[in-house]
């Protein structure tokens, strides 16, 4: 087993940050954002070719500070792969994306200090997860 997490879920709520969120198609400013400096290959570029997915970035001073992936399903909007400063990443998450998508839970799953983070900002867990790692990984 990697870890123990999570399954969370939010109705939605008109937060904001000093971010300013949108939308992006710049994958290389996102992961230089996700990684604090050089740009990392940390997900497949074909992600941005689902027309269900959406990066997203929270830009100040005109860099990517903050950001996570939206994916559009049935019902729900799946979030995950969150970074940033907590105090400003999760609220401006979860207000740009109840602006996006009105009238749709938010559903991810967080584990140790982002899930007490995610959970000051109203997210409910609802349930535990276990991600585990193949023997032949």
């Amino acid at each position: 087993m990697l870890f123990e997490a999570q399954w969370i879920t939010h109705d939605g709520a008109d937060l904001r940050s000093d971010l300013d969120w949108s939308a992006t198609d710049d994958f290389t400013a996102w992961t230089t954002g996700w990684s604090g400096g050089e740009p990392q290959e940390i997900l497949r570029p074909e992600l941005l070719h689902d027309p269900g997915v959406v990066l997203l970035a929270g830009i100040q001073d005109g860099e990517v500070v903050a950001g996570a992936i939206a994916h559009r399903s049935d019902g729900v909007i799946g979030v995950g792969n969150v970074f940033g400063p907590p105090e400003q990443a999760w609220p401006g998450l979860i207000g740009h994306l109840t602006r996006r998508f009105p009238a749709t839970p938010l559903v991810g799953y967080e584990h140790g200090d982002d899930l007490a983070v995610a959970r000051r900002f109203g997210c409910r867990p609802i349930g535990p997860l276990r991600v585990w790692v193949s023997a032949a990984a």
